[in-house]
């Protein structure tokens, strides 16, 4: 099987000691592309600097909406004006998007949204996807993503329900499984109610591991795909195919 996954976090220190042994065990499992996230200032040249390292590795950099809460906003447009210039090195804009389990304040969300909405329009006038964190947040990213007729959307670890899985079906984006889907009900959702043409597979690593206290390895993604082709009743090369195309169709080879 040629294996993808799309959302990992291999700038993280737990990876640090073993790395280059993680990239070439991944391969040995088939994986052909991993794309690292960024999600501050300090992580998006970590994961540049990661992506210029691997040949299967590619990056995507953004401005997480715990980090837009944190930063000023000349900060925040110099960042921006960052992942700009580094449209040729990235293949999408994230990790970005809203997240309001840890921002209560209402005028702390209200500048997610702002920021969000700058990312998406960044990502629209460089013909980039984007990669989407949803926490707590699910109908508003989606309302946003109407009002601004985005394309080229990956929703992360997407937690809406069967409505909102359906909809953001409906309007072609693609949805992420995590590692973790082999036992959490929530992620399988996503399986159950979008159709392979719709999913990618990720790990989120090193978080949302499948088993408590374990690190998220990239190898796992393997379990991932299993877990798809028991619920939609078919074969994991079946699945690692069209989870292939779905990579294809998005970003890039």
């Amino acid at each position: 099987m040629k294996l993808v996954y799309t959302h990992i976090h291999l700038n993280d220190s737990k990876y640090e000691a073993d790395l280059d042994e993680l990239i070439t065990q991944s391969k040995e499992a088939g994986v052909i592309r991993i794309i690292t996230n960024g999600i501050d200032v300090k992580s998006n040249r970590e994961t540049l600097e990661l992506a210029a390292k691997y040949d299967i590795v590619r990056a995507a950099i953004g401005l997480y909406p715990d980090t837009v809460v944190q930063l000023s906003e000349e900060e925040l447009e110099a960042e921006l004006s960052f992942i700009k210039s580094q449209a040729k090195n990235i293949v999408a804009i994230g990790e970005i998007g809203l997240d309001y389990k840890n921002t209560t304040d209402l005028k702390m969300r209200e500048k997610q949204k702002v920021w969000f909405k700058r990312q998406l329009q960044l990502a629209t006038k460089l013909n980039l996807p984007v990669q989407i964190h949803t926490r707590d947040a699910e109908s508003d990213v989606l309302d946003i993503l109407d009002e601004l007729k985005q394309q080229k959307v990956q929703l992360h670890c997407f937690a809406g329900g069967q409505v909102l899985i359906k909809r953001a079906v409906k309007k072609g984006y693609y949805l992420s499984v995590p590692v973790k889907a082999i036992k959490n009900n929530i992620f399988q959702d996503i399986i159950r109610f979008a159709p392979v043409s719709r999913i990618l597979t990720e790990t989120d690593g090193p978080y949302l591991h499948p088993v408590y206290g374990t690190r998220n390895d990239p190898t796992q993604v393997t379990l991932t795909i299993a877990k798809i082709a028991e619920l939609k009743e078919t074969h994991d090369n079946e699945v690692a195919n069209i989870i292939l195309n779905n990579y294809k169709e998005l970003y890039e080879m």
